[in-house]
């Protein structure tokens, strides 16, 4: 055998070797965040992504679909430098949901569910008269949101409308009154974790 040969296989092995190596320090559990800094950077994600106790349901014919599928749990993604918080549906290729909701821009980005809220709280009587007039505002129409009283129970649901494809129905959710308040609470609990330096 001639000294190349041998020295060529060294250098294989011990590449080899290195690799197994690096791989065993990455996968580690000691190297997690370094793991997930990377897969982070790699991906561009550059946020976390929680369950959250937020329910919506597809919405049809005036009701809310009950079935194995419905409520579903809205998940959130929350900015590593807590800067944002959005509510999105992964519709397999690309992501649905509720308006982003910048930390530092609270009071502005969530006046629409707070005005969904006031709505809310009025009795059916006032919200028949009224829901006409919210969900027809200019800030209600840019979002594709409006306000309904279910058909049958009357209780007061927003109503998001979400396109999805060229070639598919759009999405349409209801969210009852409870977990549009969930969503500021969110919001406000991220600020709160932003401002003290503190992890959620």
């Amino acid at each position: 055998m001639n000294s190349d040969l041998i020295l060529r296989k060294i250098m294989k092995n011990k590449a080899l070797l290195t690799l197994v190596l690096l791989s065993g320090l990455l996968l580690s559990g000691c190297s997690k965040h370094s793991t997930d800094m990377f897969f982070k950077y790699a991906t561009f994600t550059f946020f976390d992504t929680y369950k959250t106790e937020v329910l919506y349901w597809q919405f049809k014919d005036g009701v809310r679909v009950t079935d194995k599928w419905n409520p579903a749990h809205f998940p959130v993604q929350v900015a590593d430098n807590k800067s944002y918080v959005r509510f999105r549906i992964d519709m397999g290729g690309i992501y649905v949901g509720l308006p982003t909701i910048n930390t530092d821009n609270i009071e502005k980005d969530t006046v629409p569910f707070r005005d969904f809220l006031n709505w809310a709280a009025q009795p059916y009587e006032k919200r028949e008269k009224t829901k006409r007039a919210l969900s027809e505002s200019k800030r209600y129409a840019e979002l594709d949101f409006r306000v309904e009283n279910e058909t049958g129970t009357n209780t007061p649901l927003l109503i998001i409308t979400r396109k999805t494809g060229y070639f598919v129905s759009d999405l349409v959710i209801a969210m009852r009154p409870v977990d549009v308040y969930y969503v500021i609470a969110w919001a406000n609990m991220v600020k709160e974790a932003k401002d003290k330096g503190t992890e959620l």
